[in-house]
C-alpha cells in the first residue's frame, strides 16, 4: 500500500501548522518543526505563489523585528526556510524592499 494514500504529510495544512510550531516556546519543537518543513517539497504545498508566500513573508519579518527573542527566533527561522526553498532551489528573487512588505495592516496580528 501506498504511504500517501494513508497519511497525506505534505499539505497546506501541515505546511501552516509546522510554521506556527517554529515560534512555539519550547526549542526542541521549534527545532524539529524546522527540520520537518525544510524536508517538504518545494514549493511548500499551499504556497506555492507569490501571492501565497508574501503574508508569511510580512508576518516572518515582522516576526524577526520583535524584542521577544523567541519570537526573533521564530522569524529568523522562517525567512532562513523561505530563503533555502524559494530563493536557492527555485531561483526566485525575494524582495524586502517597498512596496511588497508595506501596507495599512499587519499581518497575524503583527504590531509596530
Amino acid at each position: 500500500w501506498g504511504t500517501a494514500e494513508l497519511l497525506p504529510l505534505f499539505t497546506a495544512d501541515n505546511t501552516a501548522l509546522l510554521l506556527n510550531c517554529v515560534q512555539d516556546a519550547w526549542d526542541a519543537l521549534r527545532g524539529m518543526a524546522e527540520q520537518l518543513i525544510t524536508r517538504f517539497p518545494t514549493p511548500l504545498p499551499g504556497l506555492e505563489s507569490p501571492g501565497t508566500l508574501l503574508p508569511v513573508l510580512r508576518w516572518s519579518l515582522c516576526l524577526s523585528e520583535s524584542p521577544r527573542l523567541r519570537e526573533a527566533e521564530a522569524g529568523a527561522l522562517v525567512l532562513r526556510t523561505i530563503f533555502r526553498k524559494y530563493a536557492q532551489e527555485m531561483g526566485w528573487f525575494l524582495t524586502f524592499a517597498p512596496p511588497a512588505i508595506m501596507g495599512p495592516s499587519r499581518p497575524y496580528g503583527c504590531r509596530r
